[in-house]
């Protein structure tokens, strides 16, 4: 009966020091992940749009330029506005 009480106790220590081990591994990658920057979210723009007063016609480009550079464009499609609210608009 003393084998089976002390192979029992073997066992639970055994599955302790695997669930202790465990438990630090993943604390430890979760650490690691915490340092890191999460991407930024790019903007994204849409609304009315007026050239002199009136509504901008169907078909304009507007074109978003940073530090001398082309980074996007978009056709305004109803007079006055360009793009819109949902996730599939264009932005």
């Amino acid at each position: 009966m003393s084998s089976l009480i002390k192979s029992g106790k073997c066992a639970l220590i055994y599955g302790l020091i695997a669930l202790t081990v465990t438990a630090l591994a993943v604390s430890g990658s979760a650490a690691v992940g915490a340092d890191e920057t999460p991407p930024e979210i790019p903007a994204s723009y849409y609304g009315e749009i007026g050239i002199n007063g009136e509504p901008a016609p169907v078909g304009t480009e507007i074109v978003a330029v940073i530090d001398g550079e082309e980074r996007g464009s978009i056709v305004v499609d109803e007079p006055g506005q360009f793009g819109g609210p949902d996730v599939s608009d264009d932005k």
